[in-house]
């Protein structure tokens, strides 16, 4: 688990983005924008995400081709577009640095929702990302929200279209 924990911790960092506290043996990254939303910082995310299910792909294979593992490692990934407040939290005893607002909390109800093999992202982060990624909608309930739209992530969209194939009717002789 250390050796994939360190792989996806390097996949974030590629993404430009970082590890604000471990949970256990999850963990909450953020990728920050600043004061307007950055389509290309929701596509890191979403590609971080992406990259985190290949890599885990390729450790799973290893886990049961070297070490004859049964049981695989499983991923959920919950992904929410919004605005953040980083604060310092605590008293004299202990003080934590630390990120809060409703699209952490969102965040956290999508990765608790997500399956190990599909990301949920909020309505916010897709609205940024339509354009270049494949997703399913769903309607979920969520406590203290109720019925929110989300789309689960499928993969990249294509962003070039293939050339057509011009077929010559005439063959040469």
């Amino acid at each position: 688990v250390d050796e994939f924990i360190d792989r996806m911790s390097l996949i974030i960092y590629q993404y430009n983005g970082y590890i604000d506290k471990f949970l256990g043996d999850g963990f909450m990254a953020i990728f920050e924008h600043g004061d307007t939303v950055s389509p290309h910082k929701v596509m890191d995310a979403i590609r971080s995400g992406i990259d985190i299910y290949r890599a885990l792909k390729h450790k799973n294979r290893k886990l049961g081709a070297v070490y004859g593992a049964d049981s695989k490692i499983n991923v959920r990934i919950g992904i929410s577009t919004g605005e953040i407040f980083a604060m310092i939290l605590g008293n004299y005893i202990k003080t934590e640095f630390t990120y809060l607002g409703n699209s952490v909390n969102l965040a956290s109800k999508l990765e608790s929702r997500a399956s190990n093999q599909f990301m949920l992202i909020d309505e916010e982060t897709w609205l940024h990302s339509k354009d270049r990624i494949m997703s399913e909608p769903e309607i979920i309930t969520i406590p203290g929200l109720g019925k929110t739209p989300v789309h689960k992530v499928l993969r990249l969209a294509r962003m070039n279209k293939r050339p057509e194939l011009s077929v010559n009717k005439s063959l040469p002789d």
